[in-house]
């Protein structure tokens, strides 16, 4: 508070009272509110990507074993109800007090978000290599491969030719098993198409405004 006060952002004044320690009350000044209204219209103006830590690791999550990556998940989705539930909680309340739209839609919008968010994470599951057989084994090989060119052993080019035979093999496997594979994709299409949808319901909150 100090520094918006450097800047004629805030004004302060020092409220005393009988028998109670001294108050230090800001108030915003014209500067200020100046200030803020730019700054909301920047907000409100542009639509901003932050750097999300989930999606950092489903970027590297090939560095992870398929089993602690479903427990990861399965965590991530049991944190995602506790948040929902939160939300719900503080909906709720903002309800019953009679707030007004813009207050209650804090609330409505994230909750939106948490639902998508939460079928996004099983799109994640269902994108998982161990869905198709195949495609767990090129996963695998190709992890093998990067193991073999860091060690550069005495059996470097042996190792790495098996590695290549393989590979070929998984890839012909992978051709044939995607063919006969359409509830994969049905199941993809399906919690794809929810997220979305869900997406478009946190907006509509936002328009109602």
């Amino acid at each position: 508070m100090n520094k918006l006060e450097q800047k004629n952002l805030v004004e302060s004044t020092i409220k005393h009272s009988t028998g109670k320690p001294s108050r230090r009350i800001y108030t915003i000044t014209s500067t200020g509110r100046t200030e803020l209204s730019k700054k909301l219209k920047d907000v409100l103006s542009i639509n901003t990507k932050p750097i999300s830590p989930f999606e950092l690791g489903i970027a590297y999550i090939d560095i992870l074993e398929f089993a602690d990556v479903i427990q990861c998940l399965d965590k991530y989705i049991e944190s995602i109800e506790m948040r929902k539930e939160r939300l719900k909680k503080m909906l709720q309340s903002a309800r019953e007090s009679n707030s007004n739209y813009r207050i209650t839609a804090l609330y409505e919008r994230p909750l939106e978000l948490a639902k998508a968010e939460e079928k996004w994470d099983e799109v994640a599951i269902t994108l998982l290599p161990d869905e198709l057989s195949s495609l767990k084994k090129l996963r695998e090989i190709m992890i093998e491969n990067n193991k073999i060119q860091e060690e550069s052993g005495e059996t470097y080019q042996k190792d790495l030719s098996k590695l290549d035979n393989e590979m070929l093999q998984a890839l012909e496997d992978a051709k044939k098993e995607v063919k006969n594979y359409d509830p994969f994709f049905e199941k993809l299409k399906t919690r794809i198409k929810e997220a979305y949808e869900i997406e478009t319901e946190a907006w509509k909150v936002l328009k109602q405004i």
